[in-house]
């Protein structure tokens, strides 16, 4: 049985007697106080200084993982970390990373710059990838990491938003250095954009990607809608899934009790779940 971590409001999906480790009020409030005071400038510089960051952006990296690695360029400090800094979820990249065989459909939900996208397609050149950002400058450094590893052949890129059905909506967005985009209302962001989202299963029944074998959704906050738009017959084989509690509590009333839920009533059951402060990275597979 693998480890639960789980961050939630009460402890009635602990297993084994774990305990849920949450951040208290005054820490979450510390957190945005320090925000607010300190401007990210002066954050940015003494990261960089604290981790030894000195490189003039735009610049490449090289990103690995389980044997296979790709090439980057990212244009400024988060997107550099968000891409590299990725120690806090390795395990987590990895499991999905080794259950990739040949002929796997994956599909990468929220594909941001590509991390999961470039390394699934590299695992396995057999391997058809379909990688769903709906943020524009996102989705165009996706393309162009796609175009750095020559892998257009192997990875579609979707500009597309995924959740529960087909709607015309509004997506919030700083871009690729910003707070991550959103399809709810939430303070901060500078870009609107008016999409269109299609659950998955939309987008299998208009023929635009085939039935996944293996999915990643991370998606700020929506997972739940992404969930209830799979049908039992669009199932993945394994599901890995990111629970943000801060955007879903405040975002889209709901919790990750609600969407653990929703998980295991489509016949999924948890294989590995982890902690990453105040986040859930759980690995589902089909009972």
């Amino acid at each position: 049985m693998g480890e639960y971590y789980l961050p939630v409001e009460n402890c009635q999906l602990g297993i084994d007697g774990n305990v849920p480790r949450v951040e208290s009020a005054p820490v979450r409030h510390a957190k945005s106080l320090y925000r607010k005071i300190i401007p990210e400038n002066f954050r940015r510089l003494t990261y960089r200084m604290r981790r030894g960051i000195n490189v003039e952006y735009p610049t490449q990296i090289t990103q690995g993982c389980d044997g296979v690695k790709a090439i980057f360029e990212v244009n400024g400090l988060k997107e550099h970390l968000r891409v590299k800094d990725i120690s806090c979820e390795s395990k987590y990249l990895k499991e999905g990373l080794e259950l990739i065989k040949p002929g796997d459909i994956f599909w990468d939900i929220g594909a941001y710059a590509g991390v999961w996208s470039l390394l699934a397609a590299k695992k396995n050149p057999t391997v058809q990838v379909y990688s769903f950002e709906p943020e524009p400058e996102c989705f165009q450094a996706l393309k162009h990491n796609l175009n750095l590893n020559r892998l257009n052949g192997q990875v579609a890129a979707m500009k597309m938003a995924i959740s529960d059905g087909t709607l015309l909506t509004d997506l919030r967005s700083s871009g690729r250095e910003g707070q991550c985009a959103s399809l709810r209302a939430a303070s901060g962001y500078l870009h609107q954009y008016e999409i269109h989202t299609f659950s998955v299963a939309d987008v299998i029944r208009m023929g635009w990607a085939p039935k996944p074998t293996i999915m990643k959704i991370d998606v700020e906050g929506a997972e739940d809608l992404v969930i209830k738009g799979i049908s039992e017959q669009n199932r993945p084989e394994h599901l890995f899934v990111e629970l943000h509690p801060d955007f879903l509590i405040r975002n889209y009333q709901t919790t990750p009790v609600a969407v653990w839920n929703n998980i295991l009533s489509l016949g999924f059951e948890p294989v590995h779940v982890w902690q990453r402060s105040s986040d859930v990275l759980g690995h589902f597979k089909l009972k």
